[in-house]
This record gives C-alpha cells, structure tokens and sequence, in this order.
C-alpha cells in the first residue's frame, strides 16, 4: 500500500502486556492515516454522507486491520518464546519495522477470512459471532456510527455491494463483528467496552452452547445411545 510523504500518524498499543513483560512498557506502534476527506468528495456527494466521515472510518479499518494482524504476530511470538527449550533463542517481538512492511504489503482486501464464516470454529466461537452480530446491529440502530457520519437506525449495507446512504459499508460491518466476537480492539483493551461483551456476547454463547449440548444429550438418551 502506497502511504505518500508526511502522512499523519496515529501511536497504537498492541499486546501491551506483552511488551511490558519484555522490558518495554510504554512501546506502542505508528499508524499511518492516510486517507482524508479530499479524497472522498465524489462518492460523499452520490450517497449524501460527510466525506470526512468516510475518511475517518477508512483511517479507522485500516488500524483495526493492521492491528488485528499484529496481534496476531504477538502472540505467536509470544507463545514461541513460552515452549522455549533451553539453549534457544527467544523470539524478539516486532517493531515498528515489522508494522512498516505489513503496511507495504497491505492490499486493504478487507477483514480476515474467518470473518463471517463458522468453518473451522468451535461451538462456543460460532455463538460468539452469532450474538456478536446481534450487538453490532443494535447498536448501530441505537446510535448510528458517527465516525461514518450514520445516525441512529442505520442499517448494514449488502456484500459485495456500494453501501446505500444510511446503510454501514459490509467490510466495516464484518470487521466490528470480528473484533467483538474475538475480544479485540476496543472490547478486549477498555473495561466498559469488555463488560459489555462479557453480558451480551460471552454470557449469551455459553448459555446457548451449554443449551445445545444437554439438548444432545437428552435426544442421546432418547435414542439409547448414552453410555
């Protein structure tokens, strides 16, 4: 991804504990926010929207992104250096060098691919991204999303298709969700935001797994088929 000269930048703590275990507390990452409202007037003027709005969420889903991918590299850093057997190197955690060339490799293709799909995921993780969708949505009809400039009742736009006004962009819809089902961003770092996943998201999926799993066993019961 091109990011032109004198880019804006916006410090990200990411895996904060991480780092602060490693000796560097105060570390954080350098984000560019290249995108500004010039850049949007013509597709802000066919759906009526601000175009600084459109800037300030595109500026928002690539630091989600680009965090979420970091986070990633982490953790597997971290949990390298935790089966270390004696006389191995540690795992250095990355640096700013190593968010410069996520960024040059970036193709903004969009959230991960796990992102709306349930192959793969466990019980729990598939009704943790059932009731993450209900939440986005709620909310989004509470209170719009004013970095986009959507007021209160907005809806979600379709996939693969140009948001329509007062409808959420797809992409920007999948990434919440994401974040909200894996406790990432703003749900996993600030305390409010994580007692409300706690009592909407987590509570919810583990009810609704526990619900299916005695449901299960009664129906093996029925059939003969319990041990």
């Amino acid at each position: 991804m091109f990011i032109p000269e004198n880019t804006p930048t916006r410090s990200r703590t990411i895996q904060g504990d991480a780092y602060e275990a490693a000796g560097y507390p105060d570390f954080s990452f350098d984000i560019p926010r290249p995108f500004v409202a010039e850049d949007f007037t013509e597709v802000a003027s066919k759906y009526q929207v601000a175009p600084v709005g459109l800037a300030n969420g595109l500026n928002q889903l690539l630091s989600e992104n680009l965090g979420n991918n970091m986070a990633a590299k982490v953790k597997s850093a971290v949990k390298a250096n935790e089966a270390l057997k004696e006389g191995d190197e540690p795992t250095a955690l990355p640096d700013q060098s190593d968010m410069d060339k996520m960024l040059a490799d970036y193709d903004f293709s969009g959230v991960r691919a796990s992102s709306g799909g349930t192959v793969g995921l466990s019980p729990l993780e598939r009704a943790l991204y059932v009731y993450a969708r209900q939440l986005v949505r709620k909310i989004l009809k509470k209170n719009g999303y004013p970095s986009l400039g959507l007021a209160p009742g907005a809806t979600v736009g379709k996939k693969d298709e140009p948001a329509k006004a007062g409808e959420l962009p797809w992409e920007v819809y999948e990434q919440e969700v994401e974040e909200l089902a894996t406790g990432e961003g703003k749900w996993g770092e600030d305390e409010n935001y994580k007692a409300v996943r706690e009592e909407y998201v987590v509570e919810p999926a583990k009810d609704r797994v526990a619900a299916d799993e005695k449901a299960s066993s009664d129906v093996a019961l029925k059939l003969g088929l319990a041990v």
